[in-house]
């Protein structure tokens, strides 16, 4: 692990190569300079990494994330001998418990997957396609020579080809033949209904057994559930999304923390907040399932925690009409925003033009699945620099994707060798950088170990900037994604009792 960090904080002299020049920080960090600006950075190693498809409005904000990480890794090198060991399922050189390979550890089943390939599907977008071909499959091939294709290793111009569904598809399709091995899917990128479809296909439990387990909190709902489906061990975490209030700061002060909060706010402040039509848009759905967590939950005396799992009508319907109720209540204040066809709506189908009328400040308070999104457009001069983006105490609902290893893998050394590096802090650190992926990770930010390790420091460049929350607030607040089954319900009831 302290390899890596090593490697990139080397610190060199400014000395010019082609048309680029080399400039070390104080930190010792060694950015690539053309024409007076940032366009990358230089690994110890020789190598560079440029800024391609990185905004430019970025760079002043990537110094600061850089300045951070050193800062992280100084504290981390130091502390690392005195943190307290991770807890792990068994010691490397222990019998690892992994279904199949019971008797063997993990150092072996490392040693066997030498050599192997690893065909992972996944929806290929251009950061996801991006950190997997630049970092874990250099990764893999430069440790264990293990070679990582995106799907089957053909080309293809179609992000979706090795998506989930197909991959499921796949995998029951093959498991006719031949359910426990041979099959041409080692490794899929999944969550949701996919992976509900794919469980009895899948191999495990094995992921709290892998030494990389111990950088997550098993017991936090959005582990335990995928949209209500149990996890059980079947899947290891890749990333988060969450969903984030946002404000401006000048006309909202002191922002709502719980949603009776919100509902008072909204009717203190008439049309000044809006959401957009749940049964076609996922932010408005995510708005909509705010008020039905906590009306139909806490607000009872009960919890959304009771609509997880097997679905009770008779409990939905005495619970829900509270939700219908107080949705109605603040729609007179909701703002009016262009149908499109000359009129106005209410809830439009896109939750674009609620985000424009936010950067005219005609709205005050807005909604996000993207805890850096405020943030993001503030660099890039779409939002007013007093915009704070914040969680709600009564519950932030989110949810993770996941990595699934089919039961008929061809390869599985070679995938769980893989889904290890991905778990790992390093493999998360990587891909949350944004110049490569810059997606939420999904690792136990309040875990002792974690908090004592120095990585603490070095993540925060994901927070720096002033207008995002803490991931310790965000991992305190998170709540998990209901059923897919059940969100659908909420939706078509919203329309009948609310909309209508």
């Amino acid at each position: 692990m302290w390899k890596f960090v090593a490697i990139l904080f080397l610190a060199s002299a400014c000395y010019a190569q082609d048309d680029s020049e080399i400039v070390a920080t104080a930190d010792g960090i060694m950015f690539i300079m053309q024409d007076g600006q940032k366009v990358g950075y230089r690994l110890g190693n020789g190598s560079d990494v440029y800024f391609t498809d990185f905004p430019s409005e970025w760079r002043k904000y990537t110094d600061t994330m850089f300045s951070v990480m050193k800062h992280g890794f100084d504290i981390g090198v130091a502390a690392a001998a005195s943190a307290p060991a991770p807890p792990v399922a068994a010691p490397t050189n222990a019998a690892s418990g992994l279904p199949g390979f019971e008797d063997l550890s993990w150092n072996e089943i490392e040693s066997r997957a030498v050599g192997g390939t690893v065909n992972f599907w996944m929806w290929n977008g251009v950061g996801a396609n991006r950190w997997v071909t630049q970092w874990l499959a250099k990764r893999m091939k430069e440790r264990f020579h293990i070679t990582v294709n995106v799907g089957t290793g053909v080309a293809s111009s179609n992000p979706g080809t090795y998506g989930a569904p197909q991959a499921v598809a796949k995998v029951m399709e093959e498991s006719k033949s031949n359910p426990t091995d041979g099959g041409s899917v080692d490794l899929i990128w999944i969550n949701g209904a996919n992976f509900k479809n794919l469980k009895p296909y899948a191999y495990g439990p094995f992921a709290w057994k892998l030494p990389s387990s111990s950088n997550y909190n098993w017991r936090s709902p959005e582990m335990v559930f995928d949209f209500g489906t149990p996890t059980e061990g079947y899947e290891m975490p890749y990333n988060a999304a969450q969903f984030v209030f946002y404000c401006n700061t000048l006309q909202v002060p002191s922002p709502p923390k719980t949603i009776p909060d919100l509902v008072n706010w909204i009717k203190g402040n008439s049309g000044r907040f809006t959401y957009a039509d749940p049964t076609v848009d996922f932010l408005g759905s995510a708005v909509m399932k705010h008020f039905f967590y906590y009306y139909a939950g806490e607000a009872q005396g009960g919890s959304y925690s009771d609509f997880i799992g097997d679905f009770d009508e008779a409990l939905y319907l005495k619970r829900s009409k509270m939700v219908w109720a107080k949705l109605k209540e603040i729609e007179p204040f909701l703002a009016d925003i262009d149908n499109g066809s000359g009129g106005k709506t209410k809830y439009p189908a896109s939750h674009d033009k609620i985000r424009d009328k936010f950067a005219s400040t005609d709205i005050w308070l807005d909604g996000a699945y993207d805890p850096t999104h405020a943030s993001t457009q503030i660099l890039n001069g779409v939002y007013q620099n007093e915009t704070k983006s914040f969680v709600m105490d009564t519950g932030s609902i989110s949810n993770i994707n996941f990595v699934a290893i089919p039961k008929n893998a061809k390869n599985k050394y070679a995938a769980l060798v893989t889904t290890n590096v991905i778990a790992s802090i390093e493999g998360v650190f990587t891909r949350t950088q944004p110049e490569l992926w810059g997606p939420l990770p999904a690792y136990d930010a309040n875990s002792d170990y974690f908090l004592n390790s120095g990585w603490d420091a070095a993540f925060d460049y994901i927070t720096t900037h002033h207008a995002a929350p803490t991931v310790e607030d965000l991992t305190r607040t998170r709540v998990p994604e209901l059923a897919s089954t059940v969100q659908q319900r909420i939706e078509a009831d919203w329309k009948k009792c609310v909309m209508q």
